[in-house]
């Protein structure tokens, strides 16, 4: 596997960013003429020390802001020098101020790519794993369709390879929680038995992939409120992990429920106007959750519970039959009431 770099000068480049302060006239106070040079000069530097870091960039998106926040200093050096008054100066400053704005933008996304493709990178490693522990399992049943599930879930996951060491993250992801699916349907087939441990397992790694692919769709683009969502999901996801290696799988089971679910609303969040990826995605989203929980939900005993899971997945059905017959915004409101029940489920269980 190709080596990739470490997101952290990304990180100390976007501290100085945020200390860069307010541009001095930008309140609307008359600037001096050596008070713009001096802001114009500091942005050079701070795009020099962004293009260093840009060198790491994956998929060239970084790259873009970046080439677009070089060509507005210009023309702000362009409207500084032509001069004019003041109004020429406060025109400098508002370029300037622009092209630091798109030199964030440009490190922010090539921190996110860093960050990515390591949890990429771990995944296609964890769903290596996961295909050499489910062979013998398959090949020991005679099962035909679980080997040919088995054997999907393989080539999905060296065209996520591929397109990992290409450079194309969102395909990558994408391809992995594909392979893994298909892998896990084999398992399902052949009923392979997991311990409580590995099964939280399984299930925060299906959280990790559909947080890093929703991550990298949202890339600064979206509205605050979706992007809190991802925030917190990595927030909670982090958690879970901790908790899991911690020995408590059950407090690592409800933060897991908790991060899917903050990935959920972030998914729903890009899908105010329903197109059929993003209902697919979603859709495919609470399916999962289901089936990560119902055996939690099952084993609880909770006769409430198991009558909320039901439901949930008769809602489930409906939703996915609503998407299939062109109906995506009836078929959304049924995934949000699915995920609802779901929750409500979870509770009954026990899982908080």
């Amino acid at each position: 596997m190709i080596r990739m770099p470490t997101a952290f000068p990304c990180l100390l480049l976007l501290a100085l960013l945020a200390g860069a302060g307010p541009l001095v006239g930008a309140a609307g106070a008359q600037p001096e003429v050596t008070d713009v040079e001096a802001e114009l000069e500091r942005t050079d530097r701070i795009l020099d020390r962004a293009r260093d870091q840009i060198e790491v960039s994956l998929t060239g998106r970084a790259r873009d802001f970046l080439s677009r926040a070089i060509e507005i200093q210009a023309h702000a050096w362009r409207s500084y020098r032509e001069g004019g008054g003041s109004g020429r100066h406060q025109q400098a400053l508002q370029l300037t101020q622009k092209a630091r704005d798109l030199a964030r933008r440009a490190v922010e996304t090539a921190a996110l790519e860093i960050r990515a493709s390591e949890k990429i990178r771990d995944l296609i490693g964890s769903t290596r794993d996961l295909i050499d522990r489910t062979t013998e399992h398959v090949q020991e049943s005679g099962d035909d369709q679980a080997a040919r599930l088995l054997e999907a879930g393989v080539r999905q996951l060296q065209l996520a390879q591929e397109a990992y060491r290409g450079g194309e993250l969102r395909h990558a992801i994408r391809l992995v929680g594909a392979a893994r699916d298909l892998v896990q349907r084999a398992r399902d087939r052949v009923r392979v038995r997991e311990s409580s441990g590995a099964s939280v397992e399984a299930m925060l790694e299906r959280t990790e992939v559909a947080l890093e692919e929703i991550a990298l769709e949202v890339d600064g683009t979206a509205d605050e409120r979706t992007a809190r969502r991802v925030e917190e999901a990595r927030r909670l996801l982090d958690t879970a992990w901790q908790r899991h290696r911690g020995g408590q799988p059950r407090a690592a089971l409800a933060l897991g429920m908790q991060a899917r679910r903050a990935v959920l609303e972030a998914m729903l969040g890009l899908t105010r106007t329903p197109e059929r990826p993003g209902v697919d995605r979603a859709l495919r989203a609470v399916g999962q959750l289901i089936e990560d929980l119902a055996p939690e939900i099952s084993a609880s005993g909770s006769s409430k519970a198991a009558e909320l899971l039901d439901s949930a997945r008769t809602r489930h059905r409906e939703a996915v039959r609503e998407a299939d017959g062109g109906r995506l915004g009836p078929a959304l409101e049924r995934a949000r009431l699915a995920d609802r029940l779901l929750k409500r489920a979870a509770e009954a269980a026990g899982i908080r």
